[in-house]
């Protein structure tokens, strides 16, 4: 999954430098092989605060029960995309870091039920992505903000139709 994360934020953003982190450095030089054979910039981080300084954009996907990423160590006006610790005893951020953000998610009632990060830190969620993307609620470009992605059913289920559609059907997107 995280290969494709970064590889759709090259796609969409202006990437120049892709900095990896992982518990286990065998699979953050695999991942950082595999997008400089795809012509991403990429290198290996010895640590979390080495991999977030300076960064604009940081993608979390952890299964982590405490937090990897520290308030002093994200820029003002960054933005995380937080994909993992997706129970409520579990959070991947620091509890002053989530306080510091505008929090957006895919589903409000999720990220207030399950989301650790979120529930731990008692902040209330801004919007959900889909508020955005329909100019109900802003997208704060200049603030801290943390996309806090629990997953929708709903979504895994037109993503299962749309491939079936294509490998069965014949179906173009």
């Amino acid at each position: 999954m995280l290969p494709n994360i970064l590889k759709k934020n090259v796609a969409i953003f202006i990437t120049y430098q892709i900095r990896i982190w992982n518990r286990n450095i065998e699979a953050a030089e695999k991942l950082v092989t595999l997008l400089i054979s795809e012509n991403i910039k990429a290198e290996v981080s010895k640590s979390v605060q080495e991999a977030a300084r300076d960064a604009d954009i940081i993608n979390t996907c952890t299964g982590a029960s405490t937090p990897i990423l520290k308030a002093d160590w994200v820029k003002a006006g960054a933005h995380i995309n937080s994909v993992g610790a997706p129970r409520p005893d579990f959070h991947e951020i620091e509890e002053d870091l989530v306080r510091k953000g505008i929090i957006y998610t895919d589903s409000r009632e999720s990220a207030e039920n399950e989301a650790g990060d979120v529930i731990k830190a008692g902040v209330p969620v801004f919007a959900e992505i889909g508020e955005v993307l329909l100019g109900s609620k802003p997208a704060n470009k200049n603030s801290l903000t943390i996309y806090k992605s629990l997953g929708l059913a709903v979504q895994d289920a037109v993503t299962a139709r749309l491939v079936y559609n294509m490998l069965y059907e014949n179906n173009p997107l």
